[in-house]
């Protein structure tokens, strides 16, 4: 339950990177969905998570400052990981 309520306090914190409307949008369901998936994966999923948050936040405001850029910081998130395997 700790694992949980620590992911959560560290989404709505990084949240704060978002794009007003993102965080309006999808802020608390984000929050929820990543509570209950703590419960499941325990504490070593809490570094992805934060790594994948900062990385999305990124993506979030290319896309909202410049629709349909073609740069994805998805393509990011997969390199980290592949240099994590």
């Amino acid at each position: 339950m700790k694992t949980a309520r620590v992911a959560a306090t560290l989404t709505r914190i990084l949240l704060l990177l978002y794009p007003p409307a993102f965080r309006r949008e999808m802020g608390e369901a984000l929050v929820g969905d990543v509570r209950r998936r703590a419960a499941e994966k325990g504490p070593l999923w809490l570094a992805g998570l934060s790594f994948s948050l900062v990385a999305n936040a990124m993506g979030a405001w290319t896309e909202a400052i410049r629709p349909g850029l073609a740069f994805s910081w998805i393509d990011l998130k997969l390199a980290f990981r592949l240099l994590l395997t």
